[in-house]
């Protein structure tokens, strides 16, 4: 199993959003998952954690170059998923044009509710939150994708073949939260499925 993980592709303003012929997106091992009811902790090579909340879909079968119109028949359920990133390294890979993968792709850094059926969601109404401390922070609807559901499917199985079993994450925006010790975070999708982890 494997998570494949598409980079920037929610923006705030639905009406003014880019549309993206192709995204950028990478590989997460399957240890980057926190184990369910584990904290997040600090890492030790970061002195500056940032938490921000995607969407993550289950692929129920396997797929290569998928065409849209038949990309729903490749996930099945639904989840909503904390993505931690240590923006420091993250922002000096960049500078120094470096590889990103120890800022991202870390054991622990993505925290994944439950998953639920795809057919729970009414695409044209569900929103989904980042709650820090009882505060909500993030707040997006799925109108917010830059590119939708099966049109990530379809680009992804381009250059990479799903497997029955992966998770691929949606997407987050540009705006990201600062992550502290003895934060609580939150995250949901219209309360149909969520997850929350205390930082330690």
């Amino acid at each position: 199993m494997k998570l494949i993980c598409i980079d920037k592709n929610v923006s705030s303003e639905i009406d003014n959003r880019t549309k993206f012929q192709e995204l950028l997106f990478y590989i997460k091992p399957e240890t980057a998952i926190i184990t369910k009811k584990q904290p997040f902790f600090l890492p030790d090579f970061s002195n500056e954690i940032v938490a921000q909340v995607e969407l993550v879909l289950h692929i129920n079968k396997v797929g290569k170059n998928i065409q849209p119109k038949f990309a729903k028949a490749y996930y099945d359920g639904i989840a909503v998923s904390i993505r931690f990133t240590a923006i420091d390294l993250f922002q000096e890979s960049i500078k120094n044009s470096k590889p990103w993968t120890k800022a991202i792709a870390f054991d622990g850094s993505s925290l994944i509710s439950e998953f639920i059926p795809i057919e729970l969601i009414n695409k044209d109404t569900v929103s989904y939150s980042l709650v820090k401390n009882n505060v909500e922070s993030q707040k997006y609807f799925i109108q917010n994708l830059n590119v939708d559901f099966d049109n990530i499917i379809s680009l992804v199985s381009k250059y990479i073949t799903l497997k029955q079993g992966d998770y691929l994450c949606c997407g987050i925006s540009d705006q990201h939260i600062s992550v502290q010790k003895e934060d609580i975070f939150f995250a949901t999708i219209d309360e149909l499925t969520s997850i929350s982890c205390r930082i330690k």
